[in-house]
């Protein structure tokens, strides 16, 4: 199973069991970043996490952002500057950008067609 078979699994059982999920995913990099457009985590309703957008405090900054997101029942972009200079200070140091889109998806309610 590859990496999008897996996302579309999870967001798949996590929709049809009345679970609103956040799909974080990358949409936008320039320069050396932690993982290419394309790359993808779900963060379910319950705190789960699933998959990756590489890590570090980026991850966690989406992660916490979408549980706000999951509260609020909103989508967001949210960007990121991997170009902290000062080694001694909190930060990451790739040395690009990335733009990462929270998707808000509310759980399937009704039938759902097949």
């Amino acid at each position: 199973m590859n990496e999008r078979e897996y996302i579309t699994g999870v967001i798949s059982n996590l929709l049809e069991n009345g679970s609103n999920l956040v799909l974080a995913f990358i949409v936008g990099q320039q320069g050396s970043t932690l993982r290419a457009n394309g790359a993808k985590i779900v963060i379910g309703a319950d705190g789960h996490c699933y998959g990756t957008i590489g890590g570090s405090s980026l991850e966690a900054t989406a992660i916490k952002e979408a549980r706000t997101a999951l509260v609020k029942g909103q989508s967001r972009f949210l960007n990121f500057s991997l170009t902290n200079r000062n080694p001694f200070s909190p930060g990451m140091v790739c040395g690009g950008t990335t733009r990462v889109l929270l998707d808000f998806i509310p759980a399937v309610t009704g039938d759902i067609p097949k």
